[in-house]
């Protein structure tokens, strides 16, 4: 597998690291869990909130970052999906994803930590770095 060199190459921050990754497109879904699990990432992956809620309710000790598209199907969309995790996990460290500008994310909060903005199309390494960058990052007290 063409992927396997990188990963062994460099010490990752993503190694081990559990992604639930939420993504309506089927194909970016896929280019995701490709992508995450070549970097050595465990990858959920849900098409909805309302999938990645369920995914949430049964490993929600094992997730460590969420990577969400903005725009959802169904009642919740990213920011909202988001907001409900950090309910019950404020630290949840988090990439969202969209088609538009980035600089129209309205903060989550007072004391939210504003997630990492990815702007579609990407690329996978582009995917990988943002979570290697996510994860290393120190979190706010």
């Amino acid at each position: 597998m063409d992927g396997e060199p990188l990963a062994k190459s460099r010490p990752s921050p993503a190694r081990l690291v559990t992604v639930l990754a939420v993504e309506d497109e089927a194909v970016l879904r896929l280019l995701i869990e490709l992508s995450l699990g070549r970097a050595g990432c465990r990858v959920l992956v849900a098409a909805t909130a309302d999938e990645a809620l369920r995914h949430w309710a049964e490993r929600k000790a094992e997730i460590d970052l969420l990577v969400t598209d903005i725009v959802l199907p169904g009642a919740l969309d990213g920011l909202q999906l988001l907001r409900r995790l950090r309910d019950e996990r404020p630290a949840l460290r988090a990439i969202l994803t969209t088609g538009s500008g980035g600089d129209r994310i309205p903060a989550l909060g007072p004391g939210e930590t504003r997630p990492l903005v990815l702007i579609k199309p990407y690329e996978s390494e582009q995917l990988v770095a943002a979570v290697h960058q996510v994860m290393a990052a120190k979190l706010s007290p």
